[in-house]
Parts: structure tokens; C-alpha cells; sequence
């Protein structure tokens, strides 16, 4: 084309039928609706897809070999120049299927097709078919290419192709010949398909040619708007000045080797953008023919390709980080069952003095706290992240609060010898108390992890300005500047190397700043580096009150005067299938003298519960023969069975598994491994509450 000659094109064509005005069969059958019942479900021609509209025209007007597979079932739509390779099958293929179409080599060119739904680009030289022509298998070699058509969202659409047959040299000189008469016949219009295929292409990247010897000249609009180069600056190679220095070598041997090797070229490279930003582009580039069969020039695209690699690396490292997350939570749920397994093993001795017994019943029980409080958070960050996390908010005074936090990091903080100071104003805060315990548990418990043995870790809090500020000292490790921004992310590495033997899972953080953003307020970290310690700041908006003195209610009263008095015996009925959890807790049960009986399915359930009319049902969920809903509800029917105290106890906790638990008739939803003293208290009150009042 001419240096001094422009593109042009309109964005948005008017929707007609203009398109299939074109000499030849194909057209003439497209106009008639001489074609499959397929492209009569695309409707009026003038109602088709921009895209489809745009590259029917284009290969109808066009003198080489093209078609196009649209739509899901592939429709193929060809030209003129393309009914010799179908030989027989023209002109029932047009608007077939194509897999239908090309039935004998579907096998070997099916592949092909996929990696172009996938939105790759297949170029394919003498390509060995073996095809039904005239009723007999005939060897041929085809040089084809195929790309994705893609709509204004991006997605794939359909499938666009160039080919030539290179059977034998007498084909591919009778081609040539055909194609030099078509071309010939059809100069008045060539001009014209050749701006709509770079329109067709701008529609996608940014286009650009090349002459004969892979040189750019003249005018090259869309390279200058991508690159912000004048035409002297990308003249000849000076485009690669625009193309990032680490790339701008192999680029240009690349493309020099393609030009000189007359191959269709594909590479992949960033380029500075106008505003001075680096961008990555794929590259496509093909040679265009003259009549004669030489080289006239190269016609190549730019498509920005940056988010995509952007979110395919971020894709890789989500799944390393995955990878990476359940690394740490085998290693996390494996650290537990040790001195679990060792502890049971232990209770087996016949030599077992009672400290040892001691020692051991402690050492299980620290460790299955420690797995429940690992589940616990997982369960936590998935209610957040789905928004499924509902607060239960009530006046609650802030010492309480924090008292039941160090409650909980306490064996990790007499374990280190930590020393903890404590300075914290009389305030009431309206807080979630268990969520707002738990955030700052997590605090100290990071604290005291990072903080090598005998360090000193400060609570204090005080109202500034409306707000309520606690803070979280330790002169631990500190944290470098280059994680300070990600310490609250999800599965961040902290700290330094020395101290990942602390192990952890990475989410404590992440989901104390979940728990936090609920009760509308913030958490900040602050550090002056390694070796330097950490701050961690719990903000919250609060109004300040006068301390109340605490009313003396009746649990009050039960730890200031110790345990009540033992309450009679329960009928207690205990189902589940796990033959460990039901016996154990069932001997748990037995020596807090109740009397208790044990079924390990739902029919057995049933048969014992109409059998011995417990007071109480614990009911494990995923039992076979009948879940644990299925027969509360069964129980609740039953006239001895409607004042029944039913319990759930399941590994089974989220807020839908406790919806569906109150919907089937339990009045108490329990997650596995249950705290048997809260199951006896909660069994102690219920009984309690039938003590009439005198």
C-alpha cells in the first residue's frame, strides 16, 4: 500500500445485508438462504453478529482459500476460493457443522480447534491430511492458519482461517494460476476487503507492516500511538529504541531470522507506552504474497497481553501460596497429635502414678484446644470472607475482655516466661466479648510466639479523641519494612527465617483484622525493624463510662461460693458412629454420675430412645441409616420426646449447619471436639431449670 494512504474504518457499521455483496456461488447462496439450517437460526443476515458480518465479507471478497467455524456448533461459512479443496462437499457444507463437514480428518485437525477456543493462534505448514475425495482416501498437505475471532468482551467466538494446498507443485502451480485469474478479476475490490481485514485486525491490536526486508517505513499510526515514536524514530528498526532494553535484542535477531527464513513470526515483548509505562505485548506477523509468489511486504499486530500475564502470575502465586497454606496445615494438625498419641499412650500404663495421670489428661487437653482454636479460625476467616459473620454486641467491661484473652495465651506466655505488664482504664465497650477476646488472644499470642524466651510484652489501652486505642508491645523480633504492608494478609510469612520453626498458619492476623473491620474499627502494626520489636494497635470507637460495679448474678455466685452441689442422675442417650467419640464421651458422662446408653447409628437410635425414654439426646449429625436431623426430628414427635433436652454434637459448625440443627429440633449445636466441662455445665443448667422455683 501506498506510504502516504490511510486506514480508516467506523467502530460501529450499520446493520445490513451489504456485506454478501459479492460475486460468486457462496455469496449468492448466503444471499438466497440457499445454506444449512444452522445459519437460519442466525436469523436475517443483516441481524448477524457484528464480527460474523465483518469476516463473511472479508473472505467473500477475498481471492484466497478462507472460511470461518462460528458459534458453538462451528458453523462454516467459505468462499469461492475454498469450494475446490471441498470438491463433492461444496455446496451442501455451507452452514454445516464443520466437524461435520470435515468428518474424515476431524480427528487430527479437532486438537487445533480447542487451542483456538482457548484463544491461541495455530500455524500449520504442509500439514499431512489424508481426506475422502471423489469416494477415494487421497494423501494432501495444507498450510493453514488459524485465530480466534473475539467479540467486544474478549470472548472467543468463532474461528477464522487463510489456507493453501501444497499438495504437488502441478496443484500448487494450477492454484496459483486460479488465484492470479480471481485476483485479476476481482482488483476492484481487493482494496477494499484489505482495509476491512485491517479494520478487522485493529479490532483486536495495534496493526503494522513491514517492507519485503522486515523494515518499517512510512506511515505507522497505530505503532506511534502505542509507542509515542515519530515516524523518523521508528523508521527502518528504530521501533526497537521503544521496546524494553532487556527485550530489544532478541526481539530484532528473531524477527531478522523470520524475514530471512520467509516464516510467519510470534514473539513476546514489553514497550514503552507514550506515558513512559512498560507494557507486554504478543507479537503476530505474517508475510503478504505478490502475484508472483514473492514477498511484498509483512503485516504484523501488537496485542496487549499485560493484565493477562499479570493475572496468570498471580494466579501462580495463589497457587503456590496454596501449596505453601496446606504445607503448614498438615504441619500444624501433625504437631498436636504427637504428644496427644504419647499422652494416650502413656494413660495405658499400669505403673501410672496420679501426677503422671495429671500430666498426661493436661497435655491432651492443651492439644486438642489448640487444634479446635486452629479449625475455629479457618471456619472464622470463611464466615468473613463470605459475610456470614454476625456480631452479638453488649456493654462488656474492657478488663474482662482483655482477661479472658490472656486466659487463653496464658500456657504460651508461662511456657516463654514472658512477663506481661497490664495497664488498662475502668471502661465499659460495647464489643462482641468472645470476637473482641479472640482478636486480642491472637495479638498476644503473635507477641508471645515472636518474642524470644523471658521478653516483655505490654498491654495498655486509653480514649483518644472518641476512641478506644489498645496496644500490644513486645520487644520480640520485630518486622522488616519490606513485610510491614502484608503482615495482616492472608498466609503471610513473618519475621525472620530464625523464627519460622514458631510454625502458624498465617491467618491469626488476617482474621483479628476481619473481627475488627466488624466492629467498625481498625488494626495497625508498627515496627521499627528487626530486632526492634512490634506494636500492634486495636482501634476501636467507643464512648467512655463509669465503671459498674459487677451485679452478683447466679453464675457469679457459683464461682465465688465454688461448684454447686451435684445435681441426680440424667438419662442420657449419646448416638454417633464413631465407636471412640460416643464410648469416651459416654464415660466422661458416667463418672459425673449419669446414667448413660450408646447407639452407633440413627435406626438404633430410635429403637434404644423408645426403649429407656432418655432426658437427653446428644446426637452426632452424619450418622448412616438416619442422620442426627432426621432423628431429632423423629424424637421431637414423640409425646415422651417434645420436652427432651437434644443436643448436637458435630464437626459440622457453620451458621447454615446450626440453621439446619434449630430447624430440625436441637436446642444446642455443638462442634466437635467439644469442652466437656461446657457440656456438663450446659447439662447442669438445663436440669437445673427444671427445679421449680420455691
Amino acid at each position: 500500500m501506498d506510504s502516504d494512504k490511510r486506514i480508516t474504518w467506523s467502530m460501529n457499521p450499520p446493520a445490513s445485508a451489504a456485506f454478501l455483496d459479492h460475486p460468486g456461488d457462496s455469496a449468492r447462496r448466503l444471499r438466497e438462504g440457499a445454506a444449512g439450517a444452522a445459519v437460519a437460526a442466525l436469523g436475517a443476515p443483516a441481524d448477524w453478529p457484528a464480527e460474523l458480518r465483518l469476516l463473511t465479507g472479508l473472505i467473500l471478497g477475498a481471492s484466497e482459500a478462507m472460511f470461518v467455524a462460528w458459534g458453538p456448533q462451528r458453523v462454516f461459512f467459505y468462499n469461492d476460493a475454498y469450494a475446490p479443496i471441498l470438491g463433492s462437499r461444496h455446496p451442501a457444507a455451507l452452514g454445516q457443522p464443520i466437524q461435520q463437514v470435515w468428518s474424515d480428518i476431524w480427528p487430527t485437525i479437532s486438537p487445533l480447534f480447542d487451542r483456538v477456543d482457548a484463544g491461541d493462534s495455530v500455524q500449520m505448514d504442509d500439514l499431512a491430511l489424508t481426506m475422502q475425495r471423489d469416494g477415494q482416501s487421497v494423501d494432501t498437505h495444507f498450510s493453514f492458519g488459524y485465530h480466534p475471532v473475539r467479540d467486544d468482551r474478549g470472548a472467543v467466538v468463532g474461528l477464522f482461517c487463510v489456507c493453501r494446498e501444497t499438495t504437488m507443485l502441478r496443484q500448487e502451480q494450477r492454484l496459483r494460476d486460479e488465484a492470479q485469474a480471481r485476483l485479476l478479476r476481482a482488483e476492484s475490490s481487493r482494496r477494499f476487503s484489505e482495509e476491512r481485514f485491517k479494520s478487522a485486525v485493529q479490532a483486536v491490536g495495534v496493526m503494522w507492516t513491514n517492507n519485503a526486508q522486515g523494515e518499517m517505513v512510512g506511515e505507522q499510526s497505530g505503532w506511534a500511538a502505542l509507542s509515542g515514536q515519530t515516524r523518523d524514530q521508528y523508521q527502518g528498526y528504530g521501533w526497537a529504541s521503544a521496546v524494553h532494553p532487556d527485550d530489544a535484542a532478541p526481539t530484532l535477531a528473531a524477527w531478522k531470522q523470520a524475514v530471512a527464513q520467509q516464516r510467519n513470526f510470534e514473539w513476546e515483548h514489553r514497550v514503552r507506552s507514550p506515558e513512559g509505562r512498560w507494557r507486554r505485548y504478543a507479537v503476530r506477523a505474517v508475510q503478504v504474497l505478490a502475484i508472483d509468489g514473492t514477498v511484498r511486504e509483512w503485516v504484523g499486530v501488537h496485542i496487549d497481553v499485560t493484565e493477562a500475564r499479570q493475572a496468570s502470575e498471580a494466579l501462580r502465586e495463589a497457587d503456590r501460596r496454596k501449596d505453601e497454606f496446606l504445607a503448614i496445615l498438615a504441619h500444624e494438625l501433625r504437631n498436636p497429635l504427637a504428644p496427644i498419641r504419647s499422652a494416650a499412650s502413656v494413660l495405658g500404663h499400669p505403673g501410672l502414678t496420679p501426677g503422671e495421670l495429671a500430666a498426661s489428661r493436661d497435655i491432651i487437653n492443651r492439644q486438642v484446644r489448640h487444634m479446635a482454636w486452629l479449625l475455629d479460625d479457618l471456619l472464622d476467616i470463611s464466615r468473613i470472607s463470605a459475610g456470614r459473620l454476625e456480631l452479638s454486641l453488649r456493654e462488656q467491661p474492657l478488663r474482662e475482655v482483655v482477661q479472658a484473652a490472656i486466659e487463653t495465651a496464658r500456657p504460651l506466655l508461662d511456657e516463654k516466661h514472658h512477663t506481661l505488664h497490664i495497664d488498662l482504664p475502668s471502661l465499659d465497650v460495647e464489643v462482641d466479648e468472645v470476637r473482641l477476646s479472640q482478636v486480642v488472644a491472637n495479638l498476644l499470642l503473635n507477641a508471645a510466639k515472636y518474642t524470644d524466651p523471658g521478653g516483655r510484652i505490654d498491654i495498655t489501652a486509653q480514649v483518644e479523641a472518641g476512641e478506644l486505642v489498645i496496644a500490644i508491645r513486645d520487644n520480640g523480633v520485630g518486622i522488616t519494612p519490606e513485610q510491614l504492608p502484608y503482615v495482616f494478609d492472608m498466609f503471610s510469612p513473618l519475621r525472620n527465617v530464625s523464627h519460622q520453626s514458631q510454625g502458624g498458619l498465617g491467618i491469626g492476623l488476617a482474621l483479628s483484622r476481619g473481627l475488627v473491620e466488624l466492629h467498625c474499627g481498625r488494626l495497625a502494626a508498627a515496627s521499627a525493624g528487626l530486632g526492634c520489636g512490634s506494636t500492634f494497635s486495636l482501634v476501636l470507637p467507643v464512648r467512655r463510662t463509669e465503671a459498674k460495679p459487677l451485679p452478683m448474678d447466679s453464675a457469679t455466685t457459683q464461682r465465688a461460693l465454688g461448684r454447686p452441689k451435684q445435681n441426680a442422675a440424667l438419662s442420657i442417650l449419646i448416638a454417633d458412629d464413631n465407636h471412640d467419640a460416643a464410648d469416651s464421651l459416654a464415660m466422661l458422662l458416667s463418672l459425673d454420675h449419669h446414667e448413660v446408653h450408646v447407639a452407633n447409628d440413627g435406626p438404633s437410635a430410635l429403637t434404644l430412645a423408645a426403649q429407656v425414654r432418655p432426658q437427653v439426646a446428644l446426637l452426632d449429625i452424619g450418622m448412616p441409616g438416619l442422620d442426627g436431623h432426621e432423628v431429632a426430628r423423629r424424637l421431637r414427635r414423640e409425646p415422651w420426646g417434645a420436652s427432651m433436652l437434644i443436643v448436637a454434637l458435630t464437626g459440622w459448625g457453620q451458621q447454615d449447619d446450626q440453621l439446619r440443627s434449630q430447624a430440625a429440633g436441637f436446642d444446642h449445636h455443638y462442634t466437635k471436639p467439644v469442652d466437656p466441662q461446657a457440656l456438663i455445665d450446659r447439662l447442669q443448667a438445663w436440669q437445673q431449670s427444671l427445679v421449680p422455683a420455691g
